[in-house]
């Protein structure tokens, strides 16, 4: 049995852009993750909070290691946000990441890149 979590739109404010300007105002981008449990997730069975994964912590945790960096493309920030995640929690999978921002293009809603993890 493969036990996941969906978290969407978990709001995050990084220095992001391909200019300065647009790197100076912190803009926020928003974070779809699906995270898979190992086989020793027990959370599901005892109602235990220690044995599964904060939402609130997970949250600041990327939000304080994404204060720490500056990035021209989402494509990069989503492959460091997705290898922190990685590093921090071990025991954890990413199934997948969906990084979500709004350019400053009248004509754009928004602009989005997933990173998918597919068993060979």
């Amino acid at each position: 049995m493969q036990q996941s979590l969906f978290l969407k739109g978990l709001e995050i404010y990084v220095s992001l852009g391909c200019s300065e300007e647009e790197k100076a105002q912190k803009q926020m981008v928003k974070i779809d993750l699906e995270l898979v449990f190992g086989k020793n997730f027990t959370a599901s069975d005892t109602d235990n909070l220690e044995q599964t994964i904060c939402y609130y912590t997970l949250r600041n945790d990327i939000q304080k290691f994404c204060d720490n960096i500056s990035c021209n493309l989402i494509e990069y920030l989503a492959k460091q946000i997705y290898q922190f995640i990685c590093d921090k929690h071990p025991t954890i999978s990413i199934k997948y990441l969906k990084l979500i921002k709004s350019p400053p293009v009248s004509q754009i809603e928004s602009a989005a890149f997933v990173i998918r993890f597919c068993a060979q």
